[in-house]
């Protein structure tokens, strides 16, 4: 299973007993400003936590090929949105698109 929501602060900061975030706005904000280290620091700790350890739950960042595939979501396509996409799709400089010749902007 992967995560469907991203570790807000507060659950950060139940775990670490720290908060990295630079805009503390509100605790229900993802967590921002931390390293790998940290985060795999953050899944091995929670791991521990007597309600995740007892109920037999590991927590661990996935592998470059499970991050892959969990964002194609099930397509078979070369990108998630098809065999083709633009800057207007995706956050890239748009004089580089994939499959086509439809170049944009960089967004």
């Amino acid at each position: 299973f992967m995560g469907a929501y991203e570790v807000t602060q507060a659950e950060f900061q139940r775990v670490m007993e720290t908060n990295p975030s630079g805009i503390t706005d509100s605790d229900r904000l993802p967590v921002q400003n931390i390293s790998w280290e940290q985060a795999v620091a953050f899944c091995r700790k929670l791991s521990e936590v007597p309600e995740e350890k007892s109920s037999g739950r590991v927590y661990r960042l996935p592998p470059e090929a499970e991050w892959e595939f969990a964002c194609r979501a099930g397509s078979t396509t070369p990108t998630s949105v098809g065999a083709e996409i633009t800057s207007s799709q995706a956050n890239f400089d748009g004089n580089y698109p994939y499959g086509t010749d439809t170049t944009g902007t960089f967004i």
